[in-house]
């Protein structure tokens, strides 16, 4: 992949795509970051890098990782069916994607110097989870039917009484 990353730029960060998401928006999210970073070349320190990332994810994703205290949020556009499509999980982003990218990054031979250590890592995926936000907590948007029929946890109507 480094070989491959330095000469496609910042579109090669996002292959392979991640096992797992938090929401069901986030890997139309993703595909869109990569389409909108194609061609650029991964810039030369982490904080431009971080920049590069969170002003592309703020102006794809309609939130700001940085102060939107949501753990997660509904976009229209990344919604392709499902009863949770659309969702864009805040926290994965925050946690686990960002920090991915950055470690792709560093793994580059001209960027091996500003690669992200263990530590600071760890530090930036538990910074979220001392906050208590998780995905899961998140409440449903009420254009998604919140208002419908009561269901239980398996999504069944539970027995009338």
């Amino acid at each position: 992949m480094a070989d491959e990353a330095a000469t496609e730029g910042m579109s090669a960060l996002f292959d392979p795509e991640p096992g797992t998401w938090g929401g069901r928006g986030d890997p139309y999210l993703w595909r869109a970051m990569r389409a909108q970073l194609a061609g650029r070349p991964v810039p030369s320190s982490p904080s431009e890098l971080a920049r590069l990332l969170r002003l592309t994810f703020r102006e794809l994703a309609e939130a700001d990782l940085d102060t939107d205290p949501a753990a997660s949020v509904y976009r229209a556009q990344y919604a392709y069916g499902g009863k949770s499509s659309g969702m864009i999980c805040l926290d994965v982003w925050r946690e686990r994607l960002l920090p991915m990218l950055a470690e792709r990054a560093g793994t580059l031979p001209r960027n091996r110097l500003w690669a992200p250590t263990p530590s600071s890592l760890a530090r930036a995926r538990s910074a979220s989870f001392l906050l208590g936000r998780s995905c899961r907590a998140a409440r449903r948007p009420p254009d998604l039917g919140a208002s419908g029929p009561a269901r239980t946890r398996s999504g069944r109507r539970p027995p009338s009484a």
